[in-house]
């Protein structure tokens, strides 16, 4: 009898100390749309592209709106 209320206080420990462990390793990322903390930029809704002519060879770059426009 003795060893096996050990035993349950020893696996209700094991227990205790996993869901302490996941608990404490949770991580909640709350993501900030409107700025960029690394930079401090906010964004445009601008898409960014470079197009190039092949007979020619030569790159442009372009800004476009996220529907197309512009």
């Amino acid at each position: 009898m003795k060893r096996l209320l050990l035993g349950s206080v020893f696996m209700t420990f094991f227990a205790m100390s996993i869901i302490i462990f996941q608990v404490s390793c949770q991580k909640d990322a709350i993501a900030n749309p409107e700025s960029n903390s690394i930079t401090g930029v906010t964004q445009q809704d601008k898409i960014i592209y470079i197009k190039q002519d092949e007979s020619t060879n030569v790159r442009e770059i372009w800004c476009a709106n996220y529907d197309g426009s512009n």
